[in-house]
């Protein structure tokens, strides 16, 4: 990390890594493509001590292709190819080869995880509790109501809901020839959750 890089900067570099990466993986509109474009995500990686991820995005020479293209490209690797998903956002698809018991046990402590923190998941949520984004966005309300300058205690919940499968859905991302704007939010995402 260099050395002008405040605690305090770090911690806001790591929640806004977290805010980018929840757009990034959600369907994309026509506001989040803006949102998306308009980030400044090398400063906040450099910030948030991840200067190697920085570099390689800054080497991309594709900055992001055409952004409005994110939405097809959106579809095919997370929705629905000929052969279905290619890199599926929930946690359970990866579960599917230990059954539907690994599977509700998954998302019942997951459940409980969420409501120790106070959280709830409602039907209207468009998308289900083990999906990617939602679970980041169970991380960044961890990094926006820890106290004034303390990292909060991440690292157990990433361990138990998304070190197990993440890696695996990366690698059928990159299997799939995505574009560079995913490859990238891949790399980001592998240095957010790194321990």
């Amino acid at each position: 990390m260099h050395e002008a890089t405040s605690h305090a900067d770090r911690i806001l570099a790591y929640r806004q890594l977290l805010a980018w990466l929840i757009v990034a993986f959600r369907s994309p509109t026509h506001d989040s493509l803006v949102e998306l474009d308009g980030a400044d995500v090398e400063a906040w990686l450099v910030a948030a001590g991840l200067p190697a991820v920085a570099q390689s995005r800054r080497a991309d020479a594709d900055r992001d292709g055409d952004l409005p293209q994110l939405a097809s490209e959106y579809v095919r690797l997370f929705v629905n190819a000929p052969r279905g998903a290619v890199a599926h956002l929930e946690a359970v698809a990866y579960l599917a080869e230990d059954g539907p018991e690994a599977q509700n046990e998954y998302l019942a402590a997951l459940t409980s995880t969420l409501a120790t923190a106070g959280l709830t998941v409602t039907d209207e949520s468009p998308w289900p509790p083990d999906h990617l984004t939602m679970l980041l966005e169970y991380l960044l309300f961890a990094w926006s109501t820890a106290p004034p300058g303390e990292v909060p205690a991440t690292d157990p919940f990433v361990q138990r809901y998304l070190a197990g499968w993440v890696p695996a859905m990366l690698e059928r991302l990159d299997r799939a020839d995505p574009p560079p704007f995913y490859r990238r939010a891949g790399q980001v995402l592998t240095a957010v959750l790194a321990p």
